[in-house]
């Protein structure tokens, strides 16, 4: 065996740099998770914020109708003008 083909066998051999190799490697394997949970659990707050608000609103909504199903005299002509905005006061 030659002297250069010794040097490679001994650099090849030389397990030093593998332990800071596979630190380095298992640290941004659980930053890139970390990162993607993150971004998941933010787009999931926001889907259910936008769902409350959907919510809420239709909810709003069924109640004014409910509301000008009782009381018909909101529209009377008394209580509507044009160009003014419908109030349920």
């Amino acid at each position: 065996m030659n002297p250069t083909n010794r040097c490679f066998f001994k650099i090849a051999n030389d397990n030093s740099g593998f332990a800071i190799v596979a630190v380095i490697m298992s640290l941004a394997l659980i930053t890139i998770l970390g990162t993607m949970s993150i971004r998941t659990s933010m787009n999931e707050q926001r889907v259910s914020a936008n769902d409350e608000l959907y919510k809420m609103s239709f909810y709003a909504a069924e109640a004014a109708r409910a509301h000008v199903v009782y009381n018909i005299d909101l529209y009377g002509s008394q209580n509507i003008k044009n160009g003014s905005p419908v109030s349920f006061s």
